[in-house]
């Protein structure tokens, strides 16, 4: 037992050299002293009695904020931390889709999907290999193998084409800012196979120029619009020189193909919700998660070609989920029709990256960028 810890003592010793404290931008220093760690956490005002015994975590350079570790999380979202820091605020709307994900989102209904799944993915048999095709055209952007890939608000990595991704990785590094997906990645990949991170995508507790590859799905439009480019930015600063982020977005109202093919639905949709609102509750829905989607333009603006970054946008899947469960049913060929509009999406790759509905953006980090870093050293990827 005791050589169990002292080798989890070292682990976590090496895994500090690549955090970097989310509040202040400084070192982190590993620490299993319980007598210190209670201390510190009794003195913080406001402090409630804690639910479970702390053990080891991680003390910033400032000694003013303290992060624990929770069965392999490490919990490094500032609201979720020990700190004295008062002038520290997390945007509302972040606080919304955290808590969607922890009371609703991860949690599985009646046919034990998850209910993300059920909200927002088709499922059924018939879909799946058009999901398959489109979710292997992202991993052919990855790094051949590498030390690090980040995953970016990963949920619970439940899909097994999802979870190769980082199968060429020593680590995957998941971030996320519900715990409850964490806790669902740690059985679905395996603790030795991921560093487990309670963190937040516009603040994230990396050190510079750190990762081989750095994913993030479909997460960027639920980060609040005015938050947007620093989520980027900040996927873009831990990303290593000279390799990829990779962003699956969601055009929405700016894929002028999928409104177009979609009307009959949304016009049926606009009835519903009219219908909810003044014959049934005004209350919010427990479904409710926050949206907002920029088009391609903007993308361009910000991370086009210069001497920061380059762009380029591919074709994740041309086709909304509404329009596959609107649309596609066996008795109306819908095999046929999916196996087609696979191969005009193989053939009109980078149209349709910018005019269907699910864009794969992929933006090449140039070895010098303008983007502000954090103040602490650079680490290079052999160090853990």
């Amino acid at each position: 037992m005791q050589n169990v810890e002292q080798e989890t003592d070292i682990y976590y010793q090496k895994i500090a050299n690549i955090l970097s404290c989310p509040l202040t931008n400084g070192e982190m220093t590993y620490s299993n002293d319980a007598h210190r760690i209670q201390q510190f956490i009794s003195n913080l005002k406001d402090t409630q009695e804690l639910d479970i015994a702390i053990r080891h975590g991680f003390f910033n350079a400032a000694n003013n904020a303290f992060f624990p570790i929770i069965d392999h999380v490490i919990v490094l979202l500032p609201e979720a931390c020990f700190h004295s820091i008062d002038d520290y605020s997390t945007n509302t709307k972040t606080l919304e889709v955290k808590q969607f994900y922890e009371n609703y989102g991860w949690n599985k209904d009646k046919n034990e999907e998850y209910n993300d799944e059920a909200l927002y993915v088709d499922s059924r048999d018939i879909s799946q290999k058009y999901h398959t095709t489109t979710t292997e055209r992202a991993a052919k952007h990855l790094q051949p193998s590498g030390k690090y890939m980040l995953d970016v608000a990963c949920g619970p990595i439940y899909q097994p084409d999802y979870q190769a991704f980082s199968k060429n990785f020593e680590k995957r590094i998941c971030i996320d800012i519900s715990m409850a997906a964490l806790q669902l990645t740690k059985k679905h990949i395996g603790v030795d196979r991921g560093i487990f991170i309670l963190g937040d995508i516009t603040n994230l507790p990396l050190k510079n120029n750190l990762c081989d590859n750095v994913v993030s799905f479909h997460t960027i439009y639920h980060v609040p619009k005015e938050n947007q480019q620093k989520a980027v930015e900040e996927l873009i600063r831990v990303c290593k020189n000279d390799r990829d982020v990779i962003i699956a977005y969601n055009w929405a109202w700016h894929s002028w193909l999928m409104n177009l093919i979609l009307l009959p639905k949304k016009v049926y949709n606009g009835f519903k919700r009219f219908y909810q609102m003044y014959l049934k509750s005004k209350e919010k829905s427990k479904q409710d998660l926050y949206f907002y989607a920029y088009p391609p333009s903007w993308f361009e603006k910000q991370f086009g070609n210069n001497k920061h970054t380059e762009i380029s946008f591919h074709c994740l899947q041309s086709l909304h989920k509404d329009f596959i469960r609107f649309y596609i049913h066996k008795w109306l060929f819908g095999e046929k029709i999916l196996d087609g509009i696979l191969n005009l999406e193989k053939n009109y790759n980078k149209w349709l990256g910018k005019n269907g509905a699910y864009p794969l953006i992929v933006i090449r980090k140039k070895k010098k960028t303008g983007i502000v870093e954090i103040n602490a050293p650079m680490i290079e990827g052999n160090q853990l």
